[in-house]
């Protein structure tokens, strides 16, 4: 494919924690961190947001988390933030309070505990740029030892109020991975 990335995309990121592993936590944003340099140097990302939401954890755990924040090293590539919940609302609704803030040019929902490939970024952000119909892309998620993973949804479901699309906790997509662009005024 001969196709030529866009530039200057923003990827924003959301992470929803509630007295998650931090060691497996950590070996995701390293591995989150080093696919978006791939795409950095492939020219299809100059930014990176993340935003670590906390749902009301122990606040030992807070603590801690609040010390990964601090000693994680800044770049201009990637940025960490926390934001702290005053209750468990639940994954989706941490996810939304980040969806509603956005101004990125694109948004991955994340677990604590996924560990990306090299190019992952790179690979998905170059299907998004070239197929303008994709609005959404979901992994071939595989376990420890190579076999593939099923993942609960095969459609998720999509919503768009005052301005905003929201959608469902991510659990799976289509069988194809890609859902098409949902067209303005199809709600």
């Amino acid at each position: 494919m001969d196709f030529s990335p866009k530039p200057q995309s923003h990827l924003s990121v959301s992470i929803v924690l509630h007295n998650s592993c931090l060691t497996l936590l950590q070996r995701a944003l390293r591995s989150l961190q080093a696919s978006a340099q791939v795409a950095e140097q492939a020219g299809f990302l100059h930014r990176v947001s993340v935003t670590l939401v906390d749902n009301a954890s122990r606040e030992q755990y807070r603590v801690q988390l609040a010390q990964v924040v601090a000693d994680w090293p800044e770049s201009e590539l990637f940025q960490l933030q926390c934001s702290l919940q005053p209750g468990n609302r639940g994954f989706g609704h941490g996810h939304n309070t980040v969806l509603e803030q956005l101004t990125s040019d694109y948004h991955l929902v994340l677990n604590p505990d996924v560990e990306l490939e090299g190019d992952t970024l790179r690979v998905g952000l170059s299907c998004l740029q070239a197929n303008e119909d994709v609005v959404l892309l979901s992994p071939k998620v595989h376990g420890r030892e190579g076999e593939q993973e099923f993942l609960c949804k095969r459609y998720p479901f999509v919503w768009k109020t005052r301005g905003v699309w929201y959608l469902t906790p991510l659990c799976g997509l289509s069988t194809t991975g890609v859902i098409p662009r949902v067209k303005a005024g199809n709600t």
